[in-house]
Parts: C-alpha cells; sequence; structure tokens
C-alpha cells in the first residue's frame, strides 16, 4: 500500500552439494503509487567460472485508496452540503474490494446518505449530507481492503484515510462559531 514497505528476497544455491544462501533486500521507505508497474531486479554475479548467475526479478504493485476531494480538511456551514468520495483501483490479484465510510471512530459503517458504483477501473463509495448540522462535524474514516478471491493465497490489505470535517454556524450575534472534533 502506498506509504509501505517492499522487500525483495534473492537466494542462490552453489554446486558440489554445497549450498550458500544470500539474500539481497530493496526496501521503500515511503512508497509512492508511481514505483507501481516498474520492474526490480537483483543480479548475483560469481567470479568462480563454475557457477552460474542469479537473478530474480519483481513487478511492484501499489495499492491505494484515493479520497475526493484530496484535502484531508473540510470546513462546511450549517445547512450546507457535504460530499466525499472514496476510490480504491482495481488489481488482478485482489478481485475482492470493499470500501466503507466511518464517522468518529465508530466500529460501525455510515449507511444513510451512501451511494457506491464502479467505473473502471475504480469502485468508489461516497457518504452524501444535504443539510449539515453541527452534529456532522469530526473525522470521517474510509477504509478499503482488497482482498484475494482467486485463491492465490496473497494477504487481504486494509488501507485507511481520513477527512476532518469543521462545521460552521451562525449565532444571533454574526460571528463564527466552529464545531469541533469532541466539542
Amino acid at each position: 500500500n502506498a506509504g509501505g514497505n517492499i522487500e525483495i528476497d534473492t537466494k542462490a544455491a552453489a554446486q558440489n552439494g554445497q549450498v550458500w544462501t544470500r539474500t539481497s533486500e530493496l526496501t521503500f521507505k515511503a512508497l509512492a503509487s508511481t514505483d507501481a508497474g516498474t520492474d526490480y531486479s537483483c543480479k548475483m554475479m560469481y567470479a568462480d567460472p563454475i557457477l552460474s548467475d542469479r537473478s530474480a526479478s519483481a513487478s511492484l504493485t501499489v495499492l491505494d485508496i484515493v479520497l475526493d476531494p484530496a484535502a484531508t480538511t473540510q470546513i462546511v456551514t450549517v445547512g450546507g452540503g457535504l460530499s466525499l468520495d472514496c476510490k480504491m483501483t482495481s488489481d488482478p490479484n485482489y478481485a475482492g474490494r470493499t470500501i466503507e465510510w466511518y464517522f468518529n471512530g465508530s466500529g460501525t459503517a455510515i449507511t444513510d446518505g451512501i451511494s457506491e458504483g464502479t467505473t473502471s477501473p475504480f469502485k468508489h463509495k461516497s457518504v452524501t449530507k444535504s443539510s449539515i448540522a453541527m452534529s456532522d462535524a469530526g473525522t470521517y474514516e474510509c477504509k478499503g481492503i482488497y482482498s484475494d478471491t482467486s485463491g492465490s493465497n496473497h494477504p487481504a490489505v486494509e488501507i485507511k484515510k481520513t477527512v476532518t470535517v469543521y462545521v460552521r454556524g451562525f449565532t444571533a450575534n454574526p460571528q463564527s462559531v466552529f464545531k469541533e472534533i469532541g466539542a
């Protein structure tokens, strides 16, 4: 997943019954979506002409979810509207894709104002509120889960991204009042 790490390990065996293990590791400290699709390889070359060179390669897939709008903070006015969309890209290794929206850390997915669909290559789920109240201020979390339905034993990948929503209201004395999380 984006922001995660990847490692490539390679091993080589020598002839004449002796086995040596060589391990090479490629680690991404801050994996980005732009790193996907690139073939990374490791080649071991021996000075001994009896031993043949060994190589291993891997193609990198980066799983991610995308929020629209991309801002991690939204400011809306009481009575105004709010629409947050979460998209997942497709991946041949992960045919199962699930998206859920949560509010203020509750373990229960939001069901009101939800719409979902698929527009190749994206699966998306939106939460829409047409008339915002002060109680709608808080943290909205999109959780995307990629699961392997092909039987290839790829581990499930869970990715979370959050949007903090501040609601602005007006009092009798025309000063703006913000309701913040937990207030």
